[in-house]
């Protein structure tokens, strides 16, 4: 029966990893229950329950029970869902994990090897998952624009950046473009795990390649502001895993609200009776002529004068 499940989870397009997660937990299940398919819902619910599990597991869980049973229902194996009434899970949301300092990444860039600075880049840079890094081929490439393969056969384009090109180009230029990036011993491309191995010496004991992940979400977070697309730039399905991911600061938060403020408009503190904001520390009259002298020395690049009327 179990065979008959994974080989439809994978016709459905499933990850190694998802397949995995999703058999692991029905034979667990199995060991539990005498009779899985005639379960009923008060005994998955009794058996998700489970108060010494975390909500992240139990989460996972419950889907692969929703997976299983409606797969079960679907070919005849049983008449009635079980866990169609299955209650959600509510994982608390927990501050964002650490990222790799840059000190780390800068320090790690300089001892490696060019494979070795390739896949931190790929990683710390570009967000990549060590997955990814494995599998990626130079025909996925296309100038500055790579093609990522990511969880449940999911597909990105990045663009990348220059440093980031200029080293995958390298790559290419010393073992052409016919193999992957980082090609195995045997063939194929290296084990994930291989990935991981060779980079942990650089990184030390506290850091990971998957904290250098988190160190391209963040940066990029902070310098764009934009959420969603520092989601589809990880390739999460759904922006409370980015948030994970994302490190905000307190500087951050009070951003938003000194950018949704009402004092830009002059007459708002006339109305609430305040007296008009203090600005003996700004010279207004003296930035207005430094941007233009700014502005004219521009135009004059251009071979263009500017008249004031």
């Amino acid at each position: 029966m179990l065979s008959r499940y994974r080989a439809a989870l994978i016709q459905a397009g499933r990850s190694i990893g998802t397949i995995q997660q999703r058999i692991g937990d029905v034979e667990r299940w199995a060991a539990f229950h005498r009779d899985i398919l005639a379960a009923t819902t008060a005994e998955l619910v009794a058996y998700v329950g489970n108060p010494d599990w975390s909500a992240e597991y139990r989460k996972k869980i419950t889907a692969s029970f929703r997976s299983f049973y409606r797969w079960a229902h679907s070919t005849g194996l049983i008449e009635t869902n079980p866990a169609a009434e299955l209650p959600s899970v509510t994982v608390p949301r927990r501050p964002a994990l650490p990222a790799s300092p840059e000190t780390v990444v800068l320090t790690a860039f300089e001892s490696g090897t060019l494979h070795e600075r390739t896949m931190l880049l790929l990683a710390a840079t570009m967000g990549l998952r060590r997955t990814e890094i494995a599998s990626l081929h130079p025909a996925d490439r296309r100038e500055r624009v790579i093609r990522v393969h990511g969880k449940n056969s999911t597909v990105r384009e990045l663009t990348l950046d220059k440093l980031t090109y200029e080293l995958l180009i390298q790559v290419e230029a010393e073992q052409g473009r016919d193999s992957y990036y980082f090609p195995g011993r045997f063939g194929g491309h290296v084990h994930p795990a291989t990935v991981y191995k060779w980079l942990k010496p650089h990184l030390g004991p506290e850091w990971t390649l998957h904290s250098c992940r988190r160190r391209a979400a963040t940066v990029g977070y902070r310098a764009t502001k934009n959420v969603y697309a520092v989601q589809q730039f990880l390739g999460h399905s759904s922006v409370e895993t980015t948030q994970i991911y994302v490190d905000v600061g307190a500087e951050d938060i009070a951003a938003v609200a000194a950018a949704a403020s009402l004092v830009s408009a002059r007459s708002t503190r006339h109305v609430a009776g305040l007296r008009p904001e203090e600005r003996d520390d700004i010279d207004d009259k003296g930035e207005f002529l430094a941007d233009l002298a700014s502005l004219t020395s521009r135009a004059r690049i251009y071979g263009l004068e500017l008249t004031i009327r």
